[in-house]
């Protein structure tokens, strides 16, 4: 898939993948209990170009969206410490 956004092409076929995971989304009322709502659960994939930009892909929405380095290591940091460390390299340990 390929986006431009901000006059920069984000192209996942010449992108590296380097993580997916789901993210969950509020989704409408439920009519019949006020204060609750359904929940929606996309597929997110995080790329990192050849330049070193990151942006991720909602397969459900099918968009791309620039992120920045700091968002990428916040999930990492959350969901695959060992991904992090790959990534980003070692962390001092407490």
């Amino acid at each position: 898939m390929k986006a431009i956004v901000d006059g920069k092409l984000y192209n996942t076929e010449t992108a590296e993948r380097i993580f997916g995971f789901r993210r969950r989304y509020r989704g409408a009322e439920i009519s019949w209990m006020p204060g609750y709502s359904w929940v929606d659960w996309h597929d997110i994939d995080l790329y990192k170009t050849k330049k070193g930009a990151y942006f991720e892909l909602d397969k459900k929405r099918e968009s791309i969206t620039p992120v920045t380095e700091e968002v990428v290591k916040n999930v990492l940091q959350k969901l695959d410490t060992d991904k992090f460390i790959e990534i980003f390299g070692e962390v001092i340990e407490a």
